[in-house]
């Protein structure tokens, strides 16, 4: 986890970070993954008006990973949370869990709350509780 960095980026940098192109890109792989979610456009659009926030995952300044956040009410919820490999959950869990929890503790959240597909959620179960699951049929 040493050579891993996690760290939020504010609205107004996003347009000027040198890896935006990295961020896009996997926010359209997120979208690919779950279409009729929200598409690239809004969540940039959310991302650059401030109601969301960006954090970046790297390693070895190369960007591994992005997180979407809120806040909602008396929550800190992750909206999505995208890698590259798309299966590096155990190596990015420990630091994501501490950055956040220390950031929702610092806003005075009383809980955090994240948007998880099944197998994600199912990993997930030890440390969380399991309120509600979305379902859908494709019509």
């Amino acid at each position: 986890m040493d050579d891993l960095e996690l760290y939020p980026v504010q609205s107004k940098d996003i347009m000027t970070v040198e890896y935006v192109d990295e961020v896009i890109s996997l926010l359209n792989s997120y979208h690919e993954r779950n279409p009729g979610l929200l598409s690239t456009a809004e969540i940039f659009e959310s991302l650059l008006n401030g109601s969301k926030m960006l954090w970046v995952g790297k390693k070895e300044d190369t960007v591994e990973m992005i997180l979407i956040t809120e806040f909602q009410n008396e929550s800190f919820f992750i909206i999505l949370w995208v890698t590259k490999s798309g299966w590096d959950f155990s190596t990015w869990y420990p630091l994501i869990m501490s950055k956040l929890e220390q950031f929702a503790r610092y806003f005075k959240c009383k809980e955090l709350k994240a948007m998880a597909r099944k197998g994600l959620a199912k990993k997930l179960k030890q440390d969380w509780d399991h309120e509600y699951c979305i379902i859908t049929k494709q019509l």
